[in-house]
């Protein structure tokens, strides 16, 4: 079986992948593809595609799956997947996760050093300066000076551009084959369905943040009742409404 993970960053991807290297790949012998640079581009994707075998892995984070390389993948006989979180709890392990890695000093790719050295406006509503539409949010050091309330504020805030698209539903979503919140029950029935497997669930985890979850900030009034009504209000808030809690 030919596959493409459309990987939605902070959302259990990791750990699929783990999973599936572990139960699915490692025995079966496929090919797998995730570009060590991050991500690939269309370009490489629809290569990719293209000379794909019937044993192959496909992996790309869900903000560089254009229409084209899904619809490409589809016709091709791969079966397109994708996993979704609870946007609150996402963007509360986004902010928890860039701030872990700040404070203990893993600077990555992630980080290239004109972020790292900027310095956050007063506005809330933009914070950085813009890096090609992408990384103008949240990956440098002085994301430490922006409260979880703040923090979200900026990323529900329409006109930040790069933030969106961590945290927006891709554009392909109609045609990936398989979406579904990412929980044990989902995964379960993802592996039994495709892969005839019974779900065995992993012992570690990793690439995990010190996260306490969305109504934790809730409920200790770090995250504002009039942010929380701005968020479940927010019109791509209400489209998850249709892949969440299945």
């Amino acid at each position: 079986m030919k596959l493409a993970f459309i990987h939605f960053a902070k959302a259990g991807g990791t750990y699929v992948g783990n999973y599936l290297n572990r139960h699915v790949f490692e025995p079966d012998d496929y090919v797998s593809h995730r570009n060590p640079g991050r991500d690939y581009t269309e370009a490489q994707l629809l290569t990719i595609i293209k000379n794909a075998n019937d044993k192959t892995f496909l992996h790309n984070h869900h903000f560089n799956w254009s229409l084209k390389a899904v619809d490409q993948a589809n016709k091709s006989g791969f079966l397109t997947f994708m996993f979704l979180r609870d946007p609150k709890e996402l963007l509360c392990s986004l902010y928890f996760w860039s701030k872990d890695l700040v404070e203990n000093g893993f600077i990555t790719s992630l980080f290239p050093q004109d972020l790292i050295d900027l310095k956050a406006k007063e506005d809330v509503a933009i914070p950085f300066k813009k890096h090609n539409d992408w990384f103008d949010c949240v990956f440098n050091k002085h994301s430490l000076d922006l409260s979880i309330n703040e923090f979200i504020r900026t990323y529900i805030d329409e006109s930040n551009i790069g933030c969106k698209k961590f945290w927006h539903l891709p554009e392909p979503i109609d045609q990936i084959q398989y979406v579904a919140e990412f929980n044990g029950k989902n995964f379960k029935h993802f592996l039994y369905k495709h892969f005839n497997l019974k779900y065995k669930p992993l012992k570690e985890r990793v690439n995990t943040s010190s996260n306490k979850g969305y109504e934790y900030y809730r409920q200790n009034g770090d995250i504002s009742e009039s942010t929380h009504k701005l968020f479940i209000e927010h019109p791509e808030y209400i489209k998850y409404e249709a892949y969440l809690k299945k």
